[in-house]
């Protein structure tokens, strides 16, 4: 192994930028739908040993191709180009639903998203290796590195914290209960030292380090021990709370399983709407208080259609409620022009002798927009060579909502309401000040197909659910719709795929969660620890030159 570990970093410039690739794909693996999460020890071994040929080995002899920094640097991108290659690829299938007009586009999409996300690993792996040194300090800096980009990638411009390394526990729920304190990032972090820890082991820095015998085998110790912590502590946060449920709540959620290129066909609009009152009314349909369509489930604002409104008001009764995404336009005061919005809408019949009260009882607009599906950044540049957004095509595209809202539920406790990947944002599912009790996501992953992607989905949405100790209520057109507990637990599901109504009860929400109170400082408390301690490990190390 240490003679492996040597020969991949010192590897010519190409082989190594393929061995990052490689090693970044393989990480991909731990993911869903394949949660095989051992092969994150050969992915982040790999790395570790790549980045470490980018200085002069025991023998003195540095690398004379480029720079020690641009290279590591380039050894970053490659993992990471791989690694959301492999991760995203399912983006692709998007492009496909109008094929006639998009389908041109998938290579671009395949090679420019992995390849924009990759420069954040490129930084990470650079930063990295400005501190590096010999023995365990070089793995620590390399994770609270890695782990630093990953939350900027979460933030920056519009953010898109898809993958986060933490999530590859997601088929554990004992070690994600770890998310309820410090999120996924802070699980993350934990994630790329343990993965990394083989290369505090074998190869020339680990050697270097001035270790030898049973101390080289600290760091895998260390992570072994605080993996079986993690899950004891998990195990018995599960065992001490069995999944309760609100009184006098039935759910049913519907999932008809419209194909995306049928949608919104106006000669299906009808068919559509059918098919969302038949299954809902299908059997047992008399114990049901409120019923959960998927986003934008009807192909027609509701707003603009009281005709329709009424029909649902009607199937509804007085005593139930309708959540359901919808779009709604809306006319802007200055411009005169209609500007649309992906919304939900809470919906109930009026009350008794009250004609002129609205179906609509309360209503949340999107705030998290997906660039290119829902608006196009820098649309007067990117419309000029030809591209458009995957919604309305050409046009300004979906308005935002002003922010994220808490919602009253007639017969039910407060929400919060989330529209699609909305869910997978951590700490930014609740508006300030509030305190709801569940979280409704409704989402519409046909776009994508039978792959990863929507089985990924889910995933996040039940770390938000750890994270902030609500139940979370996902409604999917063609799935996976869900039930999650407070704390993780699927406890009913509809496959991907399967036109079907998921009939459950509404799990009570658990106490407030550490995460949830302080956001982002447990992990910083813990990201200053390592720090602390790398940086300790380091002034103990043998120092490593950049300089060629």
């Amino acid at each position: 192994m240490h003679a492996f570990a040597t020969r991949l970093g010192h590897m010519g410039l190409w082989p190594q930028a393929g061995a990052a690739g490689l090693s970044g794909a393989l990480g991909a693996l731990a993911l869903a739908p394949f949660d095989f999460w051992p092969i994150l020890l050969v992915s982040f071994s790999s790395y570790i040993w790549l980045v470490d040929g980018t200085y002069a080995d025991e023998s003195g002899s540095p690398s004379k191709l480029i720079h020690p920094l641009r290279r590591a640097a380039w050894i970053g991108w490659w993992f990471g180009f791989g690694f959301f290659l492999a991760g995203l690829y399912w983006i692709g299938y998007a492009f496909l639903v109008d094929a006639d007009n998009f389908a041109w586009l998938i290579p671009f999409v395949a090679v420019l998203l992995p390849g924009g996300l990759a420069f954040f690993t490129a930084a990470s792996t650079l930063l990295a290796r400005v501190f590096w040194s010999a023995g365990a300090a070089r793995l620590i800096m390399a994770a609270l590195s890695f782990v630093m980009f990953e939350w900027l990638r979460g933030h920056v411009l519009t953010g898109f914290p898809w993958n986060l390394i933490g999530y590859a526990w997601a088929g554990s729920l004992e070690i994600l209960q770890f998310t309820s304190v410090t999120g996924i990032y802070g699980l993350s972090l934990l994630t790329v030292l343990a993965a990394a820890s083989p290369a505090a082991v074998w190869g020339p820095c680990a050697r270097a380090g001035g270790a030898g015998g049973l101390r080289l085998w600290r760091a895998p110790a260390a992570a072994i021990v605080c993996f079986c912590l993690l899950w004891l502590g998990g195990y018995w946060r599960l065992d001490r709370h069995p999944t309760e449920f609100v009184d006098n709540i039935s759910l049913r959620l519907v999932q008809p399983s419209v194909p995306q290129a049928q949608k919104w066909r106006p000669e299906n609009r009808r068919l559509i709407l059918d098919r969302y009152l038949s299954m809902t009314q299908g059997p047992g349909f008399e114990a049901v208080t409120h019923v959960i369509w998927p986003e934008t489930a009807v192909p027609i604002a509701l707003t603009s259609s009281p005709p329709i409104l009424g029909e649902i008001g009607q199937m509804l009764g007085k005593s139930r409620v309708l959540i359901s995404g919808s779009l709604r336009w809306e006319r802007d005061g200055v411009t005169g022009e209609n500007h649309p919005f992906n919304s939900l809408h809470v919906i109930r019949a009026p009350e008794a002798n009250n004609k002129l009260q609205s179906y609509i009882y309360t209503t949340y607009d999107k705030v998290h927009l997906v660039p290119f599906g829902e608006y196009l950044p820098m649309q007067s540049l990117l419309e000029w060579i030809g591209l458009k957004q995957l919604t309305f095509g050409s046009g300004d595209g979906f308005a935002a909502g002003t922010g994220l809202v808490t919602l009253a539920v007639p017969g039910a406790p407060a929400m919060a309401p989330l529209i699609c990947y909305e869910i997978i944002f951590p700490g930014h599912v609740i508006a300030p000040g509030t305190n709801p009790e569940w979280i409704v996501n409704l989402t519409n992953d046909a776009w994508f197909g039978d792959t990863s992607g929507p089985r990924q989905h889910l995933r996040m949405a039940q770390v938000r659910a750890i994270e902030s100790g609500m139940p979370v209520v996902r409604s999917a057109n063609t799935g996976i719709s869900a039930i999650v507990d407070s704390y993780g637990r699927i406890i009913k599901r509809l496959a991907l795929n399967v036109p079907g109504v998921l009939d459950g009860g509404l799990p009570r929400s658990g106490s407030v969660t550490p995460y949830r109170r302080w956001g982002d400082w447990p992990l910083l408390g813990l990201f200053l620890g390592f720090a602390g301690m790398g940086f300790v490990l380091t002034s103990r190390s043998p120092s490593v030159s950049i300089s060629t």
